[in-house]
């Protein structure tokens, strides 16, 4: 349950819990409370109004920075992004949403919350990901996403091109390796980050083995670095 949730159950709860004292309080509290309702009455509502203001404010607060959270700002000096504390997800147990389906799911999906990245176990479910890049670039830039887990099955990438129209790659263990766009040791795609605007990237990940999800956000020198300092491990080894 998100903060914001929680605050307004606790806030509803304590009502509930003051209505009903009052109906099960006995005649002589009830005689009381009448006789010194008017005046008892102003200062319940003002420290309600108050309560109540405080309420909103918290609520606000939280929801601005769970938004913050979950939206990754991107400038020229911006070479990598871990992306896991920035994810929302969806759960497909039918593995059968279309695009529309679980963008819409995704909306109101759950923003990742645990450390590191999303690991699921051994699942029959497809998971849908999402992350918003806030662009604050002068011309588009290439980027790659790169999810450090070959084994997975399959991972599928949806984004939007600079007309507004879907653009769909596909990768993982069950595809011939020659059709990657990407050659990588892992599971990589392109994307252009388009200037000065938000933008959505869509992921759909599935496998009958274990379902980690390691997924980063960089620039191609990035991409480069990290592969020779793999390779350079992997000889050293």
């Amino acid at each position: 349950m998100r903060s914001v949730d929680f605050l307004l159950v606790i806030f509803g709860q304590a009502l509930l819990d003051l209505i009903a004292r009052l109906r099960n309080a006995p005649e002589q509290t009830i005689v009381m409370t009448q006789r010194y309702l008017p005046s008892h009455l102003r200062v319940v509502s003002i420290l309600l109004v108050w309560m109540l203001g405080i309420l909103l404010i918290t609520v606000q607060a939280a929801a601005d920075v769970e938004l913050q959270e979950q939206v990754v700002v991107v400038d020229e000096f911006t070479r990598e992004v871990a992306a896991g504390p920035h994810l929302r997800l969806a759960e497909d147990t039918t593995a059968s949403w279309t695009l529309e389906e679980a963008a819409a799911a995704l909306a109101d999906g759950e923003a990742w919350a645990g450390p590191g990245f999303p690991g699921f176990g051994i699942t029959e479910s497809a998971w849908w990901i999402a992350v918003t890049l806030d662009s604050a670039l002068t011309e588009p830039q290439p980027w790659f996403a790169r999810i450090d887990y070959p084994s997975l099955d399959r991972v599928d990438l949806y984004y939007r091109n600079a007309s507004g129209e879907w653009e769909h790659r596909a990768a993982g263990d069950t595809l011939p390796y020659e059709d990657r766009e990407v050659g990588h040791q892992s599971l990589a795609f392109s994307f252009p980050l388009l200037p000065a605007q938000s933008q959505t990237v869509y992921f759909r990940v599935s496998s009958e083995g274990s379902l980690q999800i390691p997924l980063s956000l960089l620039v191609e020198q990035a991409l480069h670095r990290q592969s020779l300092i793999e390779l350079f491990w992997t000889v050293r080894s």
